[in-house]
C-alpha cells in the first residue's frame, strides 16, 4: 500500500509512505543483498515482516507550496511504528509457506 502526496498544481504525485509485506525468508534474503536498504522494519509477526519506505528528500522545487506541504505531511519512522497495527493477528502463517518465492 502506498500513500501519495498529490500536488496542488497537478504535477507529479510522490509517495509519502509505502508499506511492504515480506515473508521472513524473503526479508532475510533481501537483507543479505548488497545495496541500499529496501525500507525499515516496522513490525514482525510469526512468518511475516512489515516494512515502511519513507522519502529520503523532498522532490518538489524549493520555496513552492508543494514543498512546504510535502514537508508538513512527511512521517518519521518512529511515528509510523507507533501508529502501525496488525489487525486480527495478521495473516495466517501457513500463507507464508504458500507465498513461496514471490
Amino acid at each position: 500500500m502506498t500513500l501519495f502526496y498529490i500536488p496542488r498544481d497537478g504535477g507529479r504525485e510522490e509517495p509519502l509512505c509505502r508499506f511492504l509485506v515480506f515473508t521472513r525468508e524473503q526479508w532475510n534474503r533481501i537483507q543479505a543483498e548488497d545495496g541500499p536498504p529496501v525500507g525499515t522494519t516496522i513490525e514482525s509477526l510469526d512468518a511475516w515482516v512489515y516494512v515502511a519506505q519513507l522519502p529520503q528528500s523532498n522532490p518538489y522545487e524549493s520555496n513552492s507550496a508543494d514543498t512546504e506541504q510535502f514537508d508538513a505531511m512527511r512521517l518519521a519512522i518512529r511515528d509510523v511504528r507507533a501508529r502501525f497495527s496488525i489487525e486480527g493477528g495478521g495473516p495466517d502463517p501457513a500463507a507464508a509457506r504458500e507465498a513461496g518465492d514471490l
